[in-house]
């Protein structure tokens, strides 16, 4: 027996149209799951965006360098700081780059989501994002924690 007409069509996951309701339950469209690298790819152009937004914004406001240290463990993590420095060298306070400084925080969350998932849990990271605005130069330094166990056991002499 040919059982080839009664099995289900199997789609590529790029191609999966995924239903979903509104608040009173009707059907209200679909949506499609992206493919994993054409996730990665639309993510990378849309951070390179942000990116060169956020770059005018804090040099309109006079910074030229800042670094950003973050950490988390245990499904929980955060930005510590920011410092902003101007091309002299002096800090700059966060109130004078305005709602840069929110859109900035933002742009770290994403870009520490697209390049390590769950960055935030186990025994946690921490690490540090330094901007130099003069050569567009975003360095990224993550270290990850690791909890190492090693056991002997001996038994008489």
């Amino acid at each position: 027996m040919d059982h080839s007409q009664h099995a289900p069509q199997v789609q590529p996951a790029s191609q999966v149209s995924l239903q979903h309701t509104d608040e009173q339950g009707a059907l209200s469209g679909s949506l499609l799951r992206p493919a994993p690298h054409e996730y990665r790819a639309n993510a990378r152009k849309q951070l390179q965006q942000h990116k060169a937004q956020i770059a005018r914004d804090l040099g309109i406001a006079g910074v030229t360098r800042l670094e950003i240290d973050y950490g988390g463990c245990g499904d929980s993590g955060q930005i510590d700081g920011i410092i902003y420095w101007d091309a002299q060298g002096q800090t700059i306070h966060k109130s004078a780059v305005g709602d840069a400084h929110e859109t900035l925080e933002h742009f770290c969350y994403e870009l520490l989501e697209a390049r390590h998932p769950g960055w935030d849990l186990d025994d946690g990271v921490f690490g540090r994002f330094t901007w130099d605005l003069n050569t567009n130069n975003l360095l990224h330094t993550h270290v990850v924690r690791l909890v190492n166990y090693e056991t002997t056991e001996h038994e008489d002499l």
